[in-house]
């Protein structure tokens, strides 16, 4: 049933270093899209916030289909923007609807977007992104931030580029 914002506990109990996986059951229809910077020669990269805006100019999001959370995406569900930077600072940025559910990335857009997301090969439409003019840092909302159980702990319940994110923990970040 999604719209549930429980999450089941696995692991080694509330003191695991590894984040709580959802059932189906207690998917949230609440996501975080975590954006890294994207090396593209040894000696070039591309920082995150630069991905970001481009994505946000184009209104597009590439998922890579490894990913557990690829298939509950659905349109209409709520996103909030994180960057997990080594140059920026890592927090929230802003916010967003996606527009549609996962899709093959078109030929034309493989080439367009392929680089340096190569391992992606799907995408979602995006609607209504806003950009904030400063990060919210992350470190500052793990305190309050219920999905985030070992809170010494926090960036390993950030990794893996899409986060599934109780509604209340969406509210909570969106309006601080």
């Amino acid at each position: 049933m999604r719209g549930a914002s429980d999450r089941s506990t696995q692991g080694k109990g509330p003191e695991s270093d590894t984040p709580e996986r959802n059932s189906e059951a207690n998917r949230s229809t609440c996501w975080i899209l975590a954006v890294v910077d994207h090396r593209l020669t040894r000696d070039r990269k591309v920082s995150a916030i630069d991905v970001l805006k481009e994505r946000l100019k184009q209104n597009i999001w590439l998922v890579n289909p490894k990913n557990v959370n690829v298939k509950y995406l659905r349109e209409g569900d709520e996103v909030v923007f994180y960057l997990g930077s080594s140059v920026d600072e890592k927090g929230f940025i802003g916010v967003g609807v996606l527009a549609s559910e996962p899709r093959p990335l078109t030929a034309p857009e493989t080439t367009k977007y392929g680089s340096p997301s190569s391992q992606f090969d799907k995408a979602v439409s995006l609607r209504d992104t806003k950009m904030w003019m400063q990060v919210k840092p992350a470190a500052m909302l793990v305190p309050q931030l219920s999905f985030i159980k070992n809170k010494q702990r926090w960036g390993v319940y950030l990794e893996g580029g899409i986060i599934n994110l109780p509604k209340p923990d969406f509210e909570l970040i969106i309006s601080s």
